[in-house]
């Protein structure tokens, strides 16, 4: 059985790898205003990843930072939802 390969945007390893997909980049930067950019996502994963555990805040963030950055990441994690979802409906 074959499946339908869905496109990916981008992902990051423990081992401090990002990959990115060109084409999801190059949308990035040609909708700077739609609140969502690929190459950002990704490496605020690896400064997430750089501390002793992955909970959502960039290792050396100042405590009075956390609760804007989660907003932040909040907001980030809807606008990421609806693209994946906008995504799949246009999917033939």
């Amino acid at each position: 059985m074959f499946h339908r390969i869905v496109p990916w945007p981008g992902g990051t390893h423990p081992w401090g790898i990002v990959l990115l997909s060109v084409p999801s980049l190059r949308k990035s930067f040609a909708e700077p205003h739609d609140g969502y950019h690929v190459g950002i996502h990704e490496f605020a994963h690896l400064l997430d990843l750089a501390g002793s555990e992955v909970d959502g805040v960039p290792v050396g963030m100042k405590p009075d930072r956390i609760p804007t950055w989660l907003d932040l990441v909040e907001r980030d994690v809807a606008v990421s939802g609806a693209r994946a979802t906008r995504s799949a409906r246009m999917e033939p």
